[in-house]
Formats: C-alpha cells, sequence, structure tokens
C-alpha cells in the first residue's frame, strides 16, 4: 500500500490500522472472514486489535508530528511526541527558542532611622525577599556587606541621597515567567535576613546614564520632579538644533521616543521642567559642546531591571522563524527589525517599527515584553542591537544619490522606546455553577492575562480587546452566563498606538467581578 505526503501528515486511528492489517492478513491466505469479533471473544481479531491499538498509541501520532515537523506552520513541540519545532527553527532557521526567563529587580536593604546599628556580610543566594500581595520570592545574585551607614533616615517619603545610603542589591525571581513583574515598592517583606534589616524593591536611579548619538563633548542629566511619582513618559530625548555651548545651543525635545518633538529654547545650565521631569544640561569640552543633528537621551528607570519571560509559544517561535526570509534583504525591513529586536533581548514579545518623519534615514522602534512595558535595560540593549546591524546595511555601502552629485543615502539609524500601559479595568457578574466554582475562579486571571499579553500593540491590526474574548473565557472554564465591562463600557477597547494591553495597576477578575455560584 502507498501513502502519500497528506496521509503522513494525519495521525491514523486504531479502526484505521485494524483495517489495513486484516486486509494484509486476508491477502496472505488468512480466513479472516470467519474470524469472530473480539467483542465477544474472538482471540485472532482480539490479537489484531491489541497490534493496532499499540500503533495508534505508540507509533501514528509520532509519525504525523514527525512528517509535519518539516512544515514551519504545522511543527509542534509535545514531550509525547517530540520537539519537531524546536529541531526545524535550531537546523533551518538558526534560532534556539527561548525557555523563559527571570525577572530583575533592585532591591534597597536599610534600617529606619533611631534602629540600632546592624552589621553583616551576604554572599549571593543568602537573602531572599518576598512581595506579600503576589507571594513572589527573589533571591539576591550580587554579594555585599551591610553596616551601620545603610540607614534611611526619611523612609518611605523619599530617598536623600545626601543622608540615605540603602544597600543596593541585585535580586533575582526564584522561577522564570512573566509573573514576576511585582512593580516598585510592592517587595518588602525579608525572608531570610538579620534581624533588623529592611528592604523595599526601589529604582537604583531616576534616569539611566545618558545616551549620545553624535559628536558633542556636552550632557544631560534628569529627576524626578516628585520622588514619589513615576514621569509619564518613559524616556527624554533632546536633539540638538544649532550648534553652541551652555546658553548658545538650542534643541528640541522628545517624549515619546522621537516620534514628535517640541521646542525646547535653549540649552541652559538651568533646570527645566517637563512632564514629570527635571532635565539639566552641562557644558565641557571642545567648543561647540553641543553640535547640531546630535540627539541626548535618558530613560526613565524602574526597580525592575529585567522583566521576565515565559518560554516561548509555538506561534510565537513560529513568527520569529518567519521573520528569517525578509532578514535575507540586504536593506532592513519590519521583519527584520522585529527578529533583531527580540535577538537582542529576550524580554521583548512584541516590536513596532516604522519609518522616523523627522530623521532621513531613520527607524523609531517601540517594544514590550509579555507583561506591558520594557525594562530601560532592554531599550539599551535592542538600539545597541540593531544599531551595530544598520551600519552601512550590514556591511554594504550606501548608494550614491541619483539626483545629487557626490552624495550618498543617509545611513540608517535606530530610535527605541518602550511601549506604554493601557490599563484595562474589568468589571460585571459571572454564574458559575457551584462544582466548577474553585475551577473557574483559580484559572480565570492566567487566562485573562494570557490574552492580554497575545494582543499586539496598538496601532497594528488586530489592536482591540474585545468583551466577548472575556465571556468566552470565562464560559470555557464552566461559568453558565456572563455579563461584563471594560473600563466600565460594553464597546471592545481599541489599544491606542504605542501601548500594551495590560490590567489596570492592582485588578484581577477575582477582584473587580462579582461571582454568583448557582
Amino acid at each position: 500500500m502507498s501513502f502519500t505526503f497528506a496521509d503522513l501528515m494525519t495521525p491514523e486511528g486504531q479502526s484505521v490500522i485494524a483495517a489495513r492489517l486484516l486486509a494484509n492478513l486476508q491477502a496472505a491466505g488468512q480466513p479472516t472472514a470467519s474470524w469472530a469479533p473480539s467483542g465477544i471473544g474472538g482471540v485472532e481479531n482480539l490479537r489484531v486489535d491489541l497490534v493496532a491499538g499499540g500503533l495508534a498509541e505508540l507509533m501514528a501520532k509520532r509519525v504525523a508530528a514527525m512528517v509535519n515537523g518539516r512544515l514551519l506552520p504545522l511543527a509542534t513541540d509535545t514531550p509525547e511526541n517530540g520537539y519537531w519545532l524546536t529541531y526545524l527553527g535550531k537546523k533551518f532557521y538558526g534560532l534556539d527558542k527561548r525557555l523563559g526567563s527571570k525577572t530583575i529587580q533592585n532591591v534597597a536593604l536599610y534600617t529606619p532611622a533611631g534602629s540600632a546599628p546592624v552589621s553583616a556580610t551576604f554572599e549571593a543566594g543568602d537573602l531572599v525577599v518576598k512581595s506579600q500581595a503576589t507571594g513572589n520570592e527573589y533571591r539576591n545574585i550580587d554579594g555585599g556587606t551591610f553596616t551601620a551607614a545603610n540607614t534611611w533616615l526619611n523612609y518611605p517619603l523619599i530617598l536623600d541621597p545626601a543622608v540615605d545610603n540603602p544597600l543596593m542589591l541585585r535580586f533575582q525571581a526564584e522561577v522564570a515567567g512573566s509573573r514576576f513583574s511585582d512593580g516598585d515598592t510592592t517587595v518588602t517583606t525579608m525572608v531570610t535576613a538579620p534581624a533588623g534589616i529592611r528592604c523595599i524593591n526601589i529604582r537604583p536611579t531616576d534616569f539611566t546614564d545618558m545616551r549620545h548619538a553624535g559628536l558633542s563633548s556636552g550632557s544631560m542629566t534628569g529627576k524626578w520632579a516628585n520622588p514619589s511619582i513615576p514621569p509619564a513618559a518613559s524616556s527624554f530625548r533632546a536633539l540638538i538644533v544649532d550648534d553652541g555651548d551652555i546658553g548658545t545651543a538650542s534643541f528640541n525635545y522628545s517624549l515619546d521616543g522621537g516620534s514628535t518633538w517640541s521646542p525646547g529654547g535653549a540649552v541652559t545650565a538651568g533646570a527645566l521642567s517637563v512632564a514629570g521631569m527635571v532635565i539639566s544640561f552641562v557644558g565641557g569640552g571642545a567648543s561647540p559642546n553641543f553640535v547640531a543633528g546630535d540627539i541626548l537621551t535618558i530613560l526613565v528607570q524602574s526597580a525592575i531591571l529585567q522583566r521576565g519571560s515565559d518560554a516561548e509559544t509555538d506561534d510565537a517561535f513560529r513568527a520569529r522563524c518567519a521573520s528569517r526570509w525578509p532578514a535575507l534583504s540586504l536593506t532592513p525591513v519590519k521583519g527584520t527589525i522585529e527578529l533583531w529586536a527580540k535577538q537582542a533581548s529576550e524580554e521583548v514579545a512584541k516590536v513596532v517599527s516604522d519609518a522616523d518623519p523627522n530623521t532621513p534615514g531613520g527607524i523609531l522602534v517601540t517594544i514590550a515584553s509579555s507583561t506591558g512595558p520594557a525594562s530601560a535595560q532592554a531599550v539599551v540593549d535592542v538600539e545597541d542591537y540593531i544599531s551595530a546591524r544598520l551600519q552601512g546595511f550590514q556591511g554594504v555601502g550606501a548608494p550614491a544619490s541619483p539626483a545629487v552629485p557626490n552624495s550618498t543615502s543617509p545611513q540608517e539609524t535606530v530610535a527605541v522606546q518602550s511601549a506604554g500601559k493601557f490599563r484595562i479595568t474589568p468589571s460585571g457578574v459571572a454564574y458559575v455553577p457551584r462544582a466548577k466554582f474553585a475551577a473557574v475562579q483559580a484559572g480565570a486571571d492566567t487566562a485573562w492575562n494570557a490574552y492580554l499579553a497575545s494582543l499586539p500593540l496598538g496601532g497594528q491590526p488586530g489592536a482591540t480587546v474585545e468583551n466577548a474574548e472575556l465571556v468566552d473565557i470565562l464560559a470555557d472554564l464552566g461559568a453558565i452566563d456572563v455579563r461584563v465591562l471594560l473600563n466600565g463600557l460594553l464597546s471592545d477597547q481599541t489599544i491606542p498606538a504605542g501601548l500594551a494591553a495590560v490590567p489596570a495597576d492592582g485588578s484581577s477578575l477575582l477582584a473587580n467581578l462579582y461571582w454568583v455560584p448557582v
């Protein structure tokens, strides 16, 4: 009997295999027509059914998985039938499927004013801290020595570098996964520590060190206008418009990663207050300190230094493999940029890129993690990774312009920013059978958060949070009637450009819905 490729792609069931075995036995001269059915004790048919059942259970699905494993849209990973998608991605696309990564938090250790002095030395792994709200635990990956000087006199109101000196250490989540996304000031419980030491996860600095594109020798610094309230934007970029030093140079600024620019006026030594930030310029070096066309950038910091990610899904890995084909082009295209962004940081789950309308040859990229915003470090890593690969189109020189003698096309550049949050607050009522009450509640938030994480960034096709999807999620879990609102509305919620859909701070289906057992 011959098989087509289509035949091999579909697992055969026990009855199909048994029929083929009987046909082969009959062709070999066995009197299969006279054999009693196995259901009434026919020994011959019973043996055929046993063999057919074993083949169907142990081999048929594996054969189909092996055949489909040669095709990117159909290849899958399962412990029962093999990790064919992982094999295909590695062998033919040169990509490794992500296993998940761990969140890293910056944690301050301190003693409050009036406490007895404490001295202790910690090795990596000695300390465990915890969020009481989520139960998430983190273990230190830095060693350090705690002394009587590590106090926080003004806790919890303000951290004043002039008088406060907490010991800052990096703590890593105990296991990989995106659920370790505890926000600033929420990790406050010491699980293991000498008596007297307290902890809180806070940003190590208000902003990252300045990033500089160009020849300027001057620099820029920033701080939060209110130490307790994060700025509305995730970055501040200054574009030098006119050459000069402090007082003579001028600049424009952007709060959206370079998409739009506003006049900033003269570069002065004084402080510029904008969008919850206080920005200052510092001169120095050869004159002019600030050169027209240069861009100075600082990124808003948070306690999360690296956002953890879940293991990559089959669909996400297929999409990343598919980006290999446009990446073969000498000219970077959207698929190339997306592939590079995800290669630069395991944290990156979503990418949007577009041409920079303000800069010839410029590319604007927005990235997000599976829990919404990306960390400042991920933005830095992606920008550096893409910039390095844009140099001369991966080694191909920029072509001469046919319209302008002795000129070449502008070198491509990239500006990367983190997506913001589009907060979704569900409300309403869910009617659930008593027998399924605990199971439905246990699975609701996991399924809802996974749905939000699967949505594209705002501005892309399909970037809509659908009311019906929440109803379906609860119905699939076992609810018999669901009436819900999203952000207080019956209508679907369109995700604005540059934002990622996330549960509103402190919200959950368990807490926000009214659950009725029936």
